[in-house]
Protein backbone atom coordinates (compact mmCIF):
# COMPACT_ATOMS: atom_id res chain seq x y z
CA UNK A 1 0.00 0.00 0.00
CA UNK A 2 2.77 2.36 0.98
CA UNK A 3 4.71 1.45 -2.14
CA UNK A 4 1.84 2.10 -4.54
CA UNK A 5 1.32 5.53 -2.65
CA UNK A 6 4.70 6.62 -3.42
CA UNK A 7 4.66 5.51 -6.86
CA UNK A 8 1.37 7.63 -7.05
CA UNK A 9 2.71 10.89 -5.32
CA UNK A 10 5.52 10.26 -8.08
CA UNK A 11 3.48 10.57 -11.15
CA UNK A 12 0.67 12.61 -10.43
CA UNK A 13 2.24 15.20 -8.03
CA UNK A 14 5.20 16.04 -10.13
CA UNK A 15 7.01 19.09 -8.71
CA UNK A 16 7.31 21.49 -5.56
CA UNK A 17 9.13 24.45 -4.57
CA UNK A 18 12.55 24.60 -3.22
CA UNK A 19 13.29 25.89 -0.14
CA UNK A 20 16.59 25.81 2.21
CA UNK A 21 16.27 23.81 5.06
CA UNK A 22 17.48 23.54 8.83
CA UNK A 23 18.08 20.03 8.11
CA UNK A 24 21.30 20.70 5.29
CA UNK A 25 24.08 21.44 8.09
CA UNK A 26 24.28 18.09 6.87
CA UNK A 27 25.72 19.78 3.72
CA UNK A 28 27.98 21.90 5.73
CA UNK A 29 25.66 24.87 5.45
CA UNK A 30 24.74 25.85 9.54
CA UNK A 31 23.59 29.09 9.07
CA UNK A 32 20.69 30.41 6.93
CA UNK A 33 22.01 33.72 5.96
CA UNK A 34 24.32 31.89 3.74
CA UNK A 35 21.48 31.14 1.42
CA UNK A 36 18.49 33.30 2.16
CA UNK A 37 17.84 37.30 2.50
CA UNK A 38 16.85 36.31 5.69
CA UNK A 39 19.41 35.72 8.08
CA UNK A 40 17.15 33.03 10.35
CA UNK A 41 15.29 31.40 7.11
CA UNK A 42 12.54 30.84 5.67
CA UNK A 43 11.42 33.77 2.37
CA UNK A 44 13.55 33.98 -0.73
CA UNK A 45 16.73 32.54 -1.67
CA UNK A 46 19.71 35.27 -2.58
CA UNK A 47 21.59 34.25 -5.64
CA UNK A 48 23.86 31.41 -3.94
CA UNK A 49 21.07 30.17 -2.52
CA UNK A 50 19.45 29.63 -5.60
CA UNK A 51 23.05 28.35 -7.42
CA UNK A 52 23.39 26.04 -4.39
CA UNK A 53 20.29 24.59 -5.40
CA UNK A 54 20.59 24.08 -8.59
CA UNK A 55 23.73 22.09 -8.44
CA UNK A 56 24.32 20.50 -5.10
CA UNK A 57 21.12 20.13 -3.72
CA UNK A 58 18.51 19.13 -7.00
CA UNK A 59 19.15 16.02 -8.74
CA UNK A 60 19.58 16.10 -12.59
CA UNK A 61 16.39 14.08 -13.92
CA UNK A 62 16.27 15.04 -17.75
CA UNK A 63 19.70 16.97 -17.51
CA UNK A 64 21.65 16.36 -20.11
CA UNK A 65 25.44 14.96 -19.15
CA UNK A 66 26.92 17.53 -21.22
CA UNK A 67 25.24 20.46 -19.20
CA UNK A 68 27.45 21.03 -16.25
CA UNK A 69 26.71 22.10 -12.69
CA UNK A 70 28.09 25.39 -13.13
CA UNK A 71 25.77 26.27 -16.16
CA UNK A 72 22.70 24.97 -13.93
CA UNK A 73 24.18 27.35 -11.38
CA UNK A 74 24.03 30.13 -14.12
CA UNK A 75 20.33 29.04 -14.68
CA UNK A 76 18.66 29.28 -11.57
CA UNK A 77 17.63 33.13 -12.01
CA UNK A 78 14.51 34.09 -12.04
CA UNK A 79 14.25 34.78 -15.70
CA UNK A 80 16.61 31.69 -16.55
CA UNK A 81 19.97 32.57 -16.92
CA UNK A 82 21.63 34.85 -13.71
CA UNK A 83 21.15 38.75 -14.10
CA UNK A 84 24.61 39.81 -13.56
CA UNK A 85 24.80 43.51 -14.48
CA UNK A 86 21.26 44.17 -12.95
CA UNK A 87 21.45 42.89 -9.14
CA UNK A 88 19.08 45.61 -7.65
CA UNK A 89 15.93 43.68 -8.52
CA UNK A 90 15.34 39.96 -7.85
CA UNK A 91 12.08 38.53 -8.54
CA UNK A 92 10.61 34.78 -7.31
CA UNK A 93 7.41 33.38 -7.76
CA UNK A 94 6.22 29.85 -5.52
CA UNK A 95 3.39 27.85 -5.09
CA UNK A 96 2.97 25.00 -2.60
CA UNK A 97 -0.25 22.61 -1.98
CA UNK A 98 -0.95 19.06 -0.52
CA UNK A 99 -3.02 16.29 -1.17
CA UNK A 100 -3.94 14.86 2.30
CA UNK A 101 -5.77 11.37 2.59
CA UNK A 102 -6.93 11.36 6.14
CA UNK A 103 -8.11 8.91 8.47
CA UNK A 104 -6.97 6.13 6.87
CA UNK A 105 -8.58 2.54 7.28
CA UNK A 106 -11.33 4.37 9.33
CA UNK A 107 -14.52 6.11 9.26
CA UNK A 108 -15.22 9.62 8.28
CA UNK A 109 -11.79 8.88 5.82
CA UNK A 110 -11.37 11.84 3.59
CA UNK A 111 -9.01 13.06 0.64
CA UNK A 112 -8.41 16.77 -0.30
CA UNK A 113 -5.87 18.89 -1.93
CA UNK A 114 -5.08 22.20 -0.30
CA UNK A 115 -4.00 25.29 -2.05
CA UNK A 116 -1.39 26.32 0.42
CA UNK A 117 -0.11 29.25 -0.92
CA UNK A 118 0.95 31.64 -4.40
CA UNK A 119 2.98 33.98 -3.12
CA UNK A 120 5.38 36.40 -5.71
CA UNK A 121 8.16 38.47 -3.88
CA UNK A 122 10.28 41.05 -4.94
CA UNK A 123 13.74 41.90 -3.37
CA UNK A 124 15.40 45.28 -3.61
CA UNK A 125 19.35 44.93 -3.08
CA UNK A 126 21.33 48.48 -2.66
CA UNK A 127 24.51 49.93 -1.55
CA UNK A 128 26.45 46.68 -1.71
CA UNK A 129 23.32 44.02 -0.14
CA UNK A 130 24.12 46.56 3.28
CA UNK A 131 20.57 47.81 2.54
CA UNK A 132 17.81 45.22 1.36
CA UNK A 133 13.96 45.52 1.21
CA UNK A 134 11.88 42.21 0.61
CA UNK A 135 7.50 42.32 0.08
CA UNK A 136 5.87 38.77 -0.34
CA UNK A 137 2.54 39.33 -1.94
CA UNK A 138 -0.06 36.63 -2.57
CA UNK A 139 -3.17 34.69 -2.20
CA UNK A 140 -4.75 32.88 1.21
CA UNK A 141 -5.32 29.81 0.21
CA UNK A 142 -8.58 28.56 2.00
CA UNK A 143 -9.68 24.56 2.14
CA UNK A 144 -10.68 23.57 -0.93
CA UNK A 145 -11.87 19.99 -2.16
CA UNK A 146 -13.74 20.54 -5.55
CA UNK A 147 -14.10 17.75 -7.96
CA UNK A 148 -11.01 19.16 -9.71
CA UNK A 149 -8.03 18.62 -8.02
CA UNK A 150 -6.83 21.61 -9.59
CA UNK A 151 -9.67 23.33 -9.17
CA UNK A 152 -9.36 27.32 -8.46
CA UNK A 153 -12.50 28.84 -6.99
CA UNK A 154 -11.04 32.78 -6.54
CA UNK A 155 -14.25 33.36 -4.54
CA UNK A 156 -11.98 31.25 -2.00
CA UNK A 157 -9.13 33.76 -2.11
CA UNK A 158 -8.22 37.12 -0.40
CA UNK A 159 -5.32 38.64 -1.13
CA UNK A 160 -2.43 39.42 1.71
CA UNK A 161 1.40 40.26 1.99
CA UNK A 162 2.53 37.18 4.53
CA UNK A 163 5.83 39.17 4.76
CA UNK A 164 7.69 42.53 4.16
CA UNK A 165 10.79 44.17 5.61
CA UNK A 166 13.57 46.29 5.51
CA UNK A 167 16.98 44.90 6.52
CA UNK A 168 19.84 47.23 7.27
CA UNK A 169 23.97 45.48 7.70
CA UNK A 170 24.99 47.85 10.25
CA UNK A 171 28.07 46.08 10.35
CA UNK A 172 29.46 42.70 8.45
CA UNK A 173 28.34 40.48 11.31
CA UNK A 174 25.13 42.69 12.63
CA UNK A 175 22.24 43.15 10.78
CA UNK A 176 18.76 45.05 11.48
CA UNK A 177 15.39 43.87 9.82
CA UNK A 178 11.94 45.98 10.29
CA UNK A 179 8.69 44.67 8.82
CA UNK A 180 6.49 41.99 9.12
CA UNK A 181 8.15 38.64 9.54
CA UNK A 182 7.89 35.14 11.24
CA UNK A 183 8.54 35.29 14.94
CA UNK A 184 11.89 34.58 15.51
CA UNK A 185 12.13 31.21 17.97
CA UNK A 186 13.80 27.08 17.44
CA UNK A 187 14.56 25.69 14.77
CA UNK A 188 12.84 26.53 11.37
CA UNK A 189 10.86 24.04 9.19
CA UNK A 190 9.03 23.83 6.98
CA UNK A 191 6.64 21.83 8.70
CA UNK A 192 4.07 23.89 10.35
CA UNK A 193 1.54 21.22 11.27
CA UNK A 194 4.20 19.82 13.55
CA UNK A 195 2.31 19.32 17.32
CA UNK A 196 5.22 21.83 18.64
CA UNK A 197 4.27 24.82 16.39
CA UNK A 198 0.86 24.11 15.52
CA UNK A 199 -1.63 26.39 17.87
CA UNK A 200 1.07 27.95 19.49
CA UNK A 201 1.73 31.27 17.86
CA UNK A 202 4.61 30.24 15.73
CA UNK A 203 2.73 28.40 12.83
CA UNK A 204 2.66 29.05 9.09
CA UNK A 205 0.46 32.29 9.21
CA UNK A 206 1.51 33.41 12.93
CA UNK A 207 3.52 36.24 11.11
CA UNK A 208 4.32 39.55 13.55
CA UNK A 209 5.03 43.38 12.44
CA UNK A 210 8.23 44.21 14.68
CA UNK A 211 11.99 44.38 14.66
CA UNK A 212 14.80 42.03 15.42
CA UNK A 213 18.88 42.05 14.72
CA UNK A 214 20.79 39.33 13.87
CA UNK A 215 24.93 38.54 14.65
CA UNK A 216 27.59 36.49 14.26
CA UNK A 217 30.80 35.34 14.49
CA UNK A 218 33.38 32.40 14.32
CA UNK A 219 31.27 30.27 17.51
CA UNK A 220 28.05 31.97 18.08
CA UNK A 221 24.97 33.09 16.16
CA UNK A 222 21.68 34.59 17.99
CA UNK A 223 19.16 37.61 17.76
CA UNK A 224 16.34 39.08 19.46
CA UNK A 225 12.81 39.72 18.54
CA UNK A 226 10.08 42.31 19.88
CA UNK A 227 6.91 42.41 18.17
CA UNK A 228 2.96 44.00 17.88
CA UNK A 229 1.37 41.38 16.60
CA UNK A 230 0.07 41.19 12.56
CA UNK A 231 -1.32 44.59 12.20
CA UNK A 232 -3.53 42.97 9.67
CA UNK A 233 -5.90 40.87 12.03
CA UNK A 234 -8.15 42.13 14.38
CA UNK A 235 -6.57 43.89 17.41
CA UNK A 236 -7.49 41.16 19.79
CA UNK A 237 -5.87 38.33 17.42
CA UNK A 238 -2.54 40.13 17.61
CA UNK A 239 0.40 39.09 19.80
CA UNK A 240 2.89 41.17 21.47
CA UNK A 241 6.11 40.52 23.14
CA UNK A 242 9.42 39.15 22.10
CA UNK A 243 11.61 36.05 21.48
CA UNK A 244 15.61 35.55 21.86
CA UNK A 245 16.95 32.98 20.08
CA UNK A 246 21.02 31.62 19.24
CA UNK A 247 22.83 28.71 18.25
CA UNK A 248 26.41 28.20 19.62
CA UNK A 249 29.05 25.88 17.41
CA UNK A 250 30.22 23.08 19.39
CA UNK A 251 32.40 21.64 16.31
CA UNK A 252 31.83 22.73 12.73
CA UNK A 253 28.89 19.84 12.41
CA UNK A 254 27.34 20.45 15.63
CA UNK A 255 24.95 23.20 17.29
CA UNK A 256 23.52 23.82 20.59
CA UNK A 257 20.83 26.38 20.92
CA UNK A 258 17.83 27.99 23.03
CA UNK A 259 15.24 30.07 22.22
CA UNK A 260 12.51 31.80 24.52
CA UNK A 261 9.69 33.67 24.30
CA UNK A 262 6.91 36.00 25.96
CA UNK A 263 3.99 37.04 23.88
CA UNK A 264 0.38 38.24 24.94
CA UNK A 265 -2.64 38.77 23.44
CA UNK A 266 -6.47 39.56 24.39
CA UNK A 267 -7.43 36.11 25.72
CA UNK A 268 -3.64 34.50 26.78
CA UNK A 269 -0.60 35.60 28.41
CA UNK A 270 2.40 32.52 26.94
CA UNK A 271 5.86 31.73 27.58
CA UNK A 272 7.77 29.15 25.15
CA UNK A 273 11.83 28.41 26.16
CA UNK A 274 13.24 25.73 24.36
CA UNK A 275 16.43 23.76 24.30
CA UNK A 276 17.33 22.41 20.46
CA UNK A 277 20.65 21.44 18.29
CA UNK A 278 21.53 20.28 14.74
CA UNK A 279 24.12 17.44 13.75
CA UNK A 280 25.59 16.56 11.10
CA UNK A 281 26.80 13.15 10.92
CA UNK A 282 28.03 12.44 7.04
CA UNK A 283 27.62 14.44 3.76
CA UNK A 284 24.12 15.23 3.74
CA UNK A 285 22.71 13.63 6.56
CA UNK A 286 21.71 15.31 9.89
CA UNK A 287 19.61 15.28 13.17
CA UNK A 288 17.59 18.27 14.66
CA UNK A 289 16.08 17.97 18.20
CA UNK A 290 14.07 20.08 19.96
CA UNK A 291 12.74 20.38 23.48
CA UNK A 292 10.74 22.98 25.16
CA UNK A 293 7.80 24.27 27.13
CA UNK A 294 4.67 25.99 26.96
CA UNK A 295 3.05 27.72 29.75
CA UNK A 296 -0.35 30.03 29.31
CA UNK A 297 -1.94 31.76 32.37
CA UNK A 298 -4.58 33.61 30.58
CA UNK A 299 -5.34 36.93 30.75
CA UNK A 300 -8.41 39.13 31.99
CA UNK A 301 -9.91 38.42 28.25
CA UNK A 302 -9.37 34.51 28.76
CA UNK A 303 -9.74 31.47 30.98
CA UNK A 304 -6.52 29.49 29.50
CA UNK A 305 -4.69 27.77 31.87
CA UNK A 306 -1.56 25.60 29.96
CA UNK A 307 1.59 23.77 30.97
CA UNK A 308 2.66 21.88 28.40
CA UNK A 309 5.82 20.03 27.41
CA UNK A 310 6.83 18.84 24.25
CA UNK A 311 10.08 17.75 22.18
CA UNK A 312 10.54 16.16 18.52
CA UNK A 313 13.46 15.23 16.45
CA UNK A 314 14.07 14.50 13.16
CA UNK A 315 16.61 12.55 11.31
CA UNK A 316 17.13 13.24 7.27
CA UNK A 317 19.27 10.83 5.39
CA UNK A 318 20.90 11.03 2.05
CA UNK A 319 20.20 8.47 -0.52
CA UNK A 320 21.51 9.97 -3.65
CA UNK A 321 21.88 13.40 -5.04
CA UNK A 322 18.51 15.37 -4.38
CA UNK A 323 16.89 12.15 -2.61
CA UNK A 324 16.24 11.65 0.62
CA UNK A 325 14.42 9.74 3.51
CA UNK A 326 13.04 11.76 6.61
CA UNK A 327 11.83 10.01 10.13
CA UNK A 328 10.41 12.90 12.90
CA UNK A 329 8.81 11.50 16.22
CA UNK A 330 7.03 14.10 18.04
CA UNK A 331 5.14 14.17 21.43
CA UNK A 332 3.31 16.58 23.01
CA UNK A 333 2.23 16.79 26.30
CA UNK A 334 -0.83 18.85 27.82
CA UNK A 335 -2.24 20.28 31.20
CA UNK A 336 -4.71 22.66 31.13
CA UNK A 337 -5.32 22.06 35.03
CA UNK A 338 -8.52 19.51 34.91
CA UNK A 339 -7.45 16.95 32.20
CA UNK A 340 -3.80 15.57 30.84
CA UNK A 341 -3.08 14.26 27.35
CA UNK A 342 -0.22 12.95 25.61
CA UNK A 343 0.13 12.95 21.62
CA UNK A 344 2.72 10.87 20.13
CA UNK A 345 3.33 11.46 16.19
CA UNK A 346 5.76 8.99 14.00
CA UNK A 347 6.05 10.18 10.33
CA UNK A 348 8.40 8.71 7.87
CA UNK A 349 8.74 10.06 4.21
CA UNK A 350 10.88 10.85 1.12
CA UNK A 351 11.69 14.00 0.65
CA UNK A 352 13.29 14.40 -3.16
CA UNK A 353 14.51 17.24 -5.67
CA UNK A 354 14.12 15.46 -8.92
CA UNK A 355 15.70 18.95 -10.75
CA UNK A 356 16.50 22.65 -9.85
CA UNK A 357 13.13 23.76 -9.16
CA UNK A 358 11.37 21.23 -8.15
CA UNK A 359 10.67 18.90 -4.80
CA UNK A 360 8.43 16.42 -4.22
CA UNK A 361 7.50 15.09 -0.51
CA UNK A 362 5.70 12.05 0.58
CA UNK A 363 4.71 11.00 3.75
CA UNK A 364 2.60 8.68 6.02
CA UNK A 365 2.70 9.60 9.35
CA UNK A 366 0.08 7.89 12.57
CA UNK A 367 -0.97 9.59 15.79
CA UNK A 368 -2.31 8.63 18.77
CA UNK A 369 -3.48 10.55 21.80
CA UNK A 370 -3.30 9.53 25.38
CA UNK A 371 -5.25 11.13 28.23
CA UNK A 372 -6.39 10.57 31.57
CA UNK A 373 -9.40 8.26 30.54
CA UNK A 374 -8.37 6.34 27.93
CA UNK A 375 -6.04 6.01 24.59
CA UNK A 376 -7.09 6.63 20.78
CA UNK A 377 -6.52 4.11 18.07
CA UNK A 378 -3.83 5.46 15.74
CA UNK A 379 -4.41 8.12 13.09
CA UNK A 380 -3.27 7.57 9.59
CA UNK A 381 -2.38 10.27 7.36
CA UNK A 382 -0.58 10.32 3.81
CA UNK A 383 0.72 13.65 2.86
CA UNK A 384 1.73 15.02 -0.45
CA UNK A 385 3.31 17.72 -0.83
CA UNK A 386 3.75 19.74 -4.17
CA UNK A 387 6.00 22.93 -4.40
CA UNK A 388 6.78 24.91 -7.48
CA UNK A 389 9.33 28.04 -7.40
CA UNK A 390 10.89 30.47 -9.89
Amino acid sequence: MIKGFIIFSFLFLGATKSWSYSNFIGYGYASCLTCHYNAFGNGPLNDYGRALGANMVSGRLFVPDKVSDSELSEKSGFFGKVDHKNTTFRPSIDYRGIHILDKVGQSGNSSRYLHMALDANLVIRGFNDKLIGSFTYGLVPNTTAGSGIFEWDMDQFDTYSREHYIMWAVKNNLRLYVGKTDILFGIRVPDHIMLARNQRGIAQNDQVHGAFFHYYNNNWEYGAHAFVGDMDKPEDERVEGFSLSGEYNLATDFRLGASFLAGKTFSSNRTIAALHSRLAFYKGGSLLFELGKFVDKGTDGGTANDDDLYYWAQLMHKVSRGFHTLFTYEVYNADNGTTETSTHRVTMGIQWFPRSRIEIRSEVSALRVFSDANSDTDQWRFLNQLHLWF
